[in-house]
């Protein structure tokens, strides 16, 4: 179930919206995109946002086989947005 909301001024909010706003915001290319959008749609379908708090959902997306040619990508995401490896 997706959670998109119309807010007092008329702009959508919710889950996706803010989903691509993170994507927008942090200038990520249409295949990173892709990518992650892949991800969410296993890990995190109800609240894809997650992905840019929860280190876990990153980690777990890692391992996904749609994601196989990306790994190293995401490595290095996941170094930028959270520290560490994975």
């Amino acid at each position: 179930m997706s959670y998109v909301f119309e807010n007092i001024f008329g702009q959508k909010v919710g889950h996706p919206v803010l989903f691509r706003e993170f994507c927008t915001s942090l200038e990520l290319d249409k295949k990173t995109v892709k990518v992650l959008n892949q991800i969410t749609a296993k890990i995190c379908p109800e609240m894809p946002a997650m992905l840019f708090v929860d280190p876990t959902v990153m980690r777990k997306g890692v391992k996904l086989p749609e994601v196989a040619d990306s790994v190293e990508m995401l490595r290095e995401l996941y170094y930028k947005w959270f520290g560490g490896a994975i």
